[in-house]
């Protein structure tokens, strides 16, 4: 199992270390607002990654691995950068994703009891 925790400062500590460099050469500064606009970009790449996907024929399924490809490295990407803001703040990821997950399973349960009435 990965600690989530540890893996996010090792994340901090190495984006510290190398001030981090963007495509552009652009230097960023480790901060979570930088952090989160890396992630913004991110996250409209994993979009387009399944919108191609959904309009993709099936006579070109190699495109769609790409995109399958391209999806999994955007969310990756969306992964790491939260879990360096998290290691930045010394925040404890694993228990924010934890709670979350059973806020979402109780909310998913609720909603199913109240599609099973009659």
């Amino acid at each position: 199992m990965i600690d989530l925790n540890e893996l996010g400062r090792l994340l901090y500590e190495s984006t510290r270390q190398k001030k981090y460099v963007t495509k552009n050469k652009k230097q960023i500064h480790e901060s979570p607002r930088n952090m989160l606009m890396l992630c913004t970009s991110e996250i409209m790449d994993a979009y387009a990654a399944v919108d191609r996907q959904g309009y993709t024929p099936k006579e070109m399924e190699g495109q769609r691995e790409k995109n399958k490809e391209a999806l999994l490295s955007s969310l990756a990407e969306i992964i790491c950068y939260a879990l360096t803001i998290a290691g930045e703040e010394r925040m404890d990821i694993e228990k924010a994703v934890r709670s979350c997950a059973i806020r979402n399973f109780s909310a998913a349960n609720k909603s199913e009891a109240k599609n099973d009435k009659p």
